[in-house]
């Protein structure tokens, strides 16, 4: 605690710690910290990133986590600020809410939910779009709609034609997408593996085209303050 009190008055410019200065210590602000150690979540992230309090300050980011990139905790602050704006109390008196909490609330939720498809995607076995991977097809879907938090809808018909077999329509629909496919097959587990490779597929083009428009718009907007090396 010494060395704290030394850097509180201005004795010392530099304190090296472990992550345990993260919370508990009382830290005056600082104008530059650097993270060596990756971060595990975001209430960490938020902690670690509020040591640099100081105007001006910075906080660069050393190492992260394959699987928690920095960007994706900050996009976890990002949703938390924003339901924390969506329930305050504007200082007239009235209850937050109405439409203008609706708009901040929804668009903390997509927020979320395009970190939860990427990562999702990123950690399917099968590549995206591959419809030659039948067999595993329907397990990485379904385990794709868990990791995104979104109920997979589907329906069974019999094979159009007059062809013996089975049609299975899939729908995928969450807060950014809505994605269709379907399968036929001669048994029903052989429509649900092609219906369910069909709507990878499908889901692969609409997440390529919505990484591609990001890219576009990220291109124009102003530099976020955070730098990771």
């Amino acid at each position: 605690m010494a060395h704290v009190a030394d850097f509180a008055a201005g004795r010392v410019n530099l304190l090296i710690a472990t992550r345990t200065a993260e919370e508990g210590f009382d830290i005056p602000a600082a104008n530059c910290v650097f993270r060596f150690d990756p971060i595990d979540h975001s209430v960490s992230y938020v902690q670690g990133r509020g040591r640099a309090r100081a105007e001006g300050s910075s906080y660069t980011i050393l190492a992260e986590r394959a699987d928690r990139p920095a960007s994706m905790l900050a996009a976890a602050e990002t949703q938390q600020l924003a339901i924390i704006a969506s329930m305050q109390t504007p200082a007239g008196g009235a209850e937050a809410g109405g439409d203008g909490g609706r708009a901040t609330w929804e668009a903390a939720e997509r927020t979320a939910q395009l970190s939860r498809e990427r990562n999702a995607a990123a950690k399917l076995r099968v590549t995206l779009g591959l419809e030659a991977q039948h067999s595993i097809a329907l397990a990485e879907l379904n385990l794709f709609c868990k990791r995104t938090k979104v109920e997979l809808a589907e329906a069974v018909t019999a094979a159009p034609g007059g062809v013996a077999g089975n049609l299975v329509s899939m729908e995928y629909s969450s807060c950014l997408r809505t994605v269709r496919g379907e399968g036929q097959g001669a048994t029903l587990k052989a429509a649900r593996q092609a219906a369910a490779a069909n709507l990878l597929a499908r889901l692969a083009a609409s997440l390529a085209a919505g990484a591609a428009a990001g890219a576009s718009k990220a291109a124009s907007a102003a530099a976020v303050p955070l730098r990771t090396v």
